[in-house]
């Protein structure tokens, strides 16, 4: 998934031609991601995408437009799955790590997790470390930065 906006600019006639065209890969990929860990038993699944799903240009929350096909392959599958989802990205490169994905009655998706990695000027590492013997199965720290700011706690 490329990054901000996923390509859907309404000034340009050929980005949205490829907008349009490739929208559908991600939701399709997601999909078959969520019924691969579901006929192979898996504890959970961690998904790796650039863009924000939740977010479009200029930091706004057009969540329905330039990642609809997508926010819905992951909260389809999130719900189906029944187990722990790791969704990683940047983009923005802002460190959040929160549970932002809620079903269409406002209930928030308990098991579908979202951790926006951070990106320069401020850079550090994030540990993500699996315990398959712990129901969350996934313990996330930021690291010590390289330069800048120390990571939120």
């Amino acid at each position: 998934m490329v990054g901000s906006y996923n390509n859907a600019e309404r000034r340009d006639a050929a980005a949205r031609a490829e907008f349009k065209e490739r929208d559908k890969a991600p939701s399709t990929w997601i999909a078959d991601g969520f019924a691969w860990a579901r006929g192979t038993d898996k504890k959970g699944l961690v998904i790796f995408i650039h863009a924000d799903p939740l977010r479009g240009r200029d930091h706004d929350r057009k969540v329905g437009r330039p990642f609809g096909r997508t926010v819905k392959a992951l909260k389809q599958g999130a719900l189906t799955f029944k187990k722990p989802v790791l969704v990683v990205h940047g983009d923005f490169h802002e460190y959040k790590l929160d549970k932002p994905f809620a079903t269409a009655s406002g209930k928030t998706i308990e098991n579908l997790t979202r951790l926006e990695v951070q990106g320069a000027p401020e850079v550090w590492a994030t540990r993500i470390d699996i315990d398959p013997s712990t129901e969350s199965l996934f313990r996330i720290a930021p690291l010590e930065p390289v330069g800048g700011q120390p990571p939120p706690d």
